[in-house]
């Protein structure tokens, strides 16, 4: 009998947790729908705001072992430890593989070492998790434009302006590849 009083215990504790945890995810994704459409809607003077609560909200693992790492792997890509960030980056997408910020942060590590076709493809992990994930977006657009991919860039900055019209530099980058490729079929 007390056996099964802890079963019971056990399955309707696991339960509530499983039910808080889906709660929590749902409401973290329509508060990114909020501010994704506030990007779109607020006055210049409130973006920085937004994006800001964005960015913390993208960073959150979900554990307190991956924020660490994360903050560490942060502070050697600030630091120009590329190869120490990049190990950091690989064990966080390890630990946390649905977390599109650490594969952005693999990407820009891999990409700070020259390896340009893994960058790539932790940035296409990150947008596969995060579809509204402008800044791999934003990025992934500069390597294109960087490789003279300008159509691809040009086509990738218009979907980071359909994100987020008014980042910062994107109408500069939009500009300067119009003129390539206009007249060009897109």
């Amino acid at each position: 009998m007390r056996n099964l009083i802890r079963i019971i215990k056990l399955t309707v504790g696991l339960t509530l947790m499983f039910f808080v945890s889906n709660l929590a995810f749902g409401e973290t994704k329509q508060g990114f729908t909020n501010l994704l459409d506030e990007l779109r809607s607020v006055d210049a003077a409130e973006v920085a705001s937004v994006e800001r609560e964005l960015i913390f909200l993208w960073s959150k693992t979900g554990s307190a072992s991956a924020d660490l790492i994360l903050k560490r792997a942060e502070a050697e890509m600030a630091q120009q430890k590329f190869h120490d960030a990049a190990d950091r980056f690989a064990t966080l997408c390890e630990l946390a593989p649905d977390h599109a910020a650490s594969h952005l942060g693999y990407a820009q590590a891999l990409y700070a070492l020259g390896y340009i076709g893994p960058a790539i493809a932790e940035l296409e992990v990150a947008l596969r998790i995060e579809t509204q994930f402008y800044p791999a977006l934003y990025i992934l657009a500069q390597i294109y434009e960087a490789l003279d991919r300008k159509e691809l860039a040009f086509r990738t900055y218009q979907a980071v302006h359909e994100i987020h019209p008014r980042l910062a530099n994107l109408d500069k980058a939009l500009q300067r590849l119009s003129a390539s490729v206009k007249g060009q079929s897109l």
